[in-house]
């Protein structure tokens, strides 16, 4: 789905991507890291298509309050206890920070592209 948006973005508008506010609300931690590899597989993707794909920024840090739910939906990478505050990392946000600071993802592109 983020390939395809990306693809989209940038042959309508003709301009660079960045890739803002792409998460998933799941308890499933490991739901989570599914989803971030496969939207940053679709964006090498994109990258190795040539589209000019400037940032990747995952949504959200936090376990943010919606307006209708409330803190209900767990989308962050780092989990909040609203009692203490004390901030406790998801093994996705290991997941993520592994991926930004080798910059590697863990299965070849061309393996997760159809021919």
């Amino acid at each position: 789905m983020v390939e395809h948006t990306v693809r989209r973005a940038a042959a309508v508008s003709g301009l660079p991507v960045v890739v803002t506010e792409t998460g998933i609300s799941v308890n499933d931690d490991g739901e989570r890291i599914e989803f971030i590899d496969a939207a940053l597989h679709g964006v090498a993707a994109c990258i190795a298509d040539g589209i000019d794909v400037r940032g990747f920024f995952y949504w959200t840090l936090l376990d943010n309050f919606e307006w209708v739910l409330g803190y209900s939906q767990p989308f962050g990478i780092v989990a909040c206890d609203r009692e203490t505050f004390a901030r406790m990392p998801k093994p996705s946000a290991t997941h993520l920070g592994r991926i930004a600071r080798s910059r590697e993802l863990s299965t070849p592109v061309a393996a997760e592209r159809p021919q």
